[in-house]
């Protein structure tokens, strides 16, 4: 054991938490050179610590997984076109490192020729500008880059919805589907939030409630 000059230099320097309980055995503990010693127990900041998961710690309700066997880069979930209640299918992806639009490109695979896309998000305000004639889904991907910042091809989206006049848009139903990283406690795919609550303001209809996940699972 390495003994130290009891100075507050050193002590600022040196120091180690620990707790007195911990380190004395039971039987025999004044046999022990820690006997006498003083201990701190103390938490330094910052550190890494096990945080809780953001949608426990805010109440976030968490659908069921929907799992699908895959051969390769076909999946076995078959989209039928005919039983559709839409007449246009839109992909939209916003992604920072490739992810988003890997799933944008899977999600368009599934659905077949029936679908437009993926696009980047930037684009859905100039669908939603001008009068919607045909029953349209749109499907959104995306993550959040950083602390709730869009992530690249969607950084333009919010503003451009702010020139759509709410309670405008008709004929469009939407569904968000929100990538991010649990370790951001505070902005845990936050991004997905804003694109879901512009969508809803603008007049378009959500057809699921918001999905999330999170590379951390």
């Amino acid at each position: 054991m390495i003994q130290l000059p009891a100075s507050k230099y050193v002590w600022s320097l040196f120091c180690v938490s620990a707790d007195w309980v911990w380190l004395v055995p039971p039987a025999g503990g004044s046999m022990t050179k820690v006997f006498h010693q003083e201990m701190v127990n103390f938490i330094l900041k910052p550190q890494y610590r096990l945080v809780v998961a953001p949608w426990d710690e805010v109440g976030m309700a968490i659908p069921e997984a929907i799992t699908a066997e895959v051969d390769g880069l076909t999946s076995f979930v078959k989209f039928n076109q005919s039983a559709s209640l839409y007449e246009s299918i839109m992909v939209y992806y916003g992604s920072e490192t490739g992810t988003s639009l890997r799933f944008a490109t899977r999600l368009s695979s599934d659905l077949g020729n029936s679908v437009v896309g993926p696009l980047p998000l930037d684009d859905i305000p100039l669908l939603l500008k001008s009068p919607i004639e045909r029953r349209t889904l749109v499907l959104v991907v995306t993550s959040t880059f950083g602390k709730g910042n869009p992530p690249s091809y969607a950084t333009k989206f919010l503003p451009k919805m702010q020139e759509i006049p709410n309670g405008s848009v008709m004929n469009c139903d939407y569904s968000v589907f929100a990538l991010g990283n649990s370790a951001y406690t505070q902005s845990f795919a936050s991004f997905g939030h804003d694109v879901y609550n512009a969508l809803r303001r603008s007049g378009a209809a959500p057809v699921l409630s918001r999905t999330y996940s999170s590379d951390q699972i």
